[in-house]
């Protein structure tokens, strides 16, 4: 894609996260897009094992250490999450509806945000923020869509939106105020 349009949409993108989280886009962060792909082997590398759903309930688990974080799980249907926070003001959101939707995060730092909102069914999201005043926001709607989104440093930005079926991305950044943004239908 080219750099113009991924700064486009970055800009789009931003503009719904709080002024004080947009990060000049400086470096725009290397996007790996696996589309109809079956799965992405280390989806669930970053947490524990995406769970059996052989229990025909909701399953969530919030593990918080440190001060000032905040998480939240809202889901109908049969879906599960995983959400590790460690540090000083973090906050998660984790909304599913559907079934056999998965959210698994963890978060270490400083007031670093993540937001993730899933419906249909066999969705994925596995997420991992390390460092200070990161914020990733993934949005999939459809069947078997998997995202996987790693933030290492300060001040990075992540949008992901994917509809459809068996769509598949990752994204990585590593280092200080990069931005992401991939759309896929």
């Amino acid at each position: 894609m080219r750099r113009d349009i991924m700064t486009a949409r970055v800009a789009q993108a931003a503009r719904r996260w709080p002024a004080r989280l947009l990060a000049v886009v400086t470096t725009i962060a290397t996007v790996n897009c696996a589309c109809a792909s079956g799965d992405l082997s280390d989806i669930s590398d970053l947490g524990p094992p995406e769970p059996a759903f052989s229990t025909g309930s909701q399953s969530a688990r919030v593990t918080q250490n440190g001060s000032g974080n905040a998480a939240r799980v809202d889901q109908s249907g049969l879906n599960a999450a995983d959400v590790l926070q460690q540090g000083i003001a973090n906050t998660a959101l984790s909304a599913q509806t559907g079934q056999l939707n998965w959210t698994s995060l963890s978060q270490s730092g400083m007031a670093n945000q993540f937001g993730a909102n899933q419906s249909g069914t066999r969705n994925s999201v596995s997420a991992a923020q390390t460092g200070n005043n990161n914020a990733a926001t993934v949005v999939q709607a459809g069947t078997g869509n998997q995202a996987k989104v790693v933030q290492t440093g300060s001040a990075n930005t992540a949008y992901v939106q994917q509809t459809g079926i068996n769509l598949g991305v990752s994204v990585r950044q590593t280092g200080n105020g990069m931005s992401a943004s991939v759309v896929q239908r």
